[in-house]
């Protein structure tokens, strides 16, 4: 019972046709598979460059802000300088007018001490000069009075030894 050459032939057309189909098969899957691959790379390079421009666009942006920092630093230094200086100059203005007010203000303060004081220097030397006046009319009575105590004192001893000399003569007379 062997298959006849027909059938062996129908069966080796049958396996054939299996091969081819598994080939194509296989074929297919290969096209697919690089297709795949190949959009996977064209989409890594698409990516790449996406990001790449956005990097480049990014930097741009950050130095555009930089830009202007830097600028408005710069202005706002020229501008601190500017007022710094205008200030510098208020102030020594300023200084110099409080200067000359201080100047005016003690000169006329001066003035109005010495006007004040005067009078009481004058009066202190008037009562300094009256004391000394008194303190010499008190030491020229005092003076006076020790004169006078001295010789009173010395008539009354001259008295005194009179009477003792007269009593001591008296009792060698009797």
């Amino acid at each position: 019972m062997d298959p006849t050459e027909n059938v062996l032939a129908l069966v080796e057309a049958a396996v054939q046709r299996q091969d081819d189909l598994r080939i194509q098969e296989s074929q297919h899957v290969r096209e697919l598979m690089a297709r795949d691959s190949q959009y996977g790379r064209d989409m890594l390079a698409l990516q790449n460059n996406f990001m790449e421009q956005l990097r480049r666009q990014e930097t741009a942006r950050l130095d555009a802000i930089r830009a202007v920092d830097n600028f408005a630093v710069t202005r706002a230094a020229e501008v601190a300088s500017l007022q710094a200086s205008t200030l510098a100059a208020q102030v020594n203005t300023v200084a110099e007018a409080m200067r000359a007010q201080m100047a005016q203000t003690a000169s006329a303060a001066a003035e109005t001490l010495m006007n004040t004081v005067k009078p009481l220097q004058d009066a202190i030397a008037e009562l300094r000069q009256m004391q000394y006046a008194q303190q010499g009319e008190r030491s020229a009575k005092t003076e006076n009075r020790e004169g006078n105590q001295w010789a009173i004192m010395a008539a009354i001893a001259v008295v005194g030894i009179l009477l003792v000399l007269v009593q001591i003569g008296l009792h060698f007379l009797k």
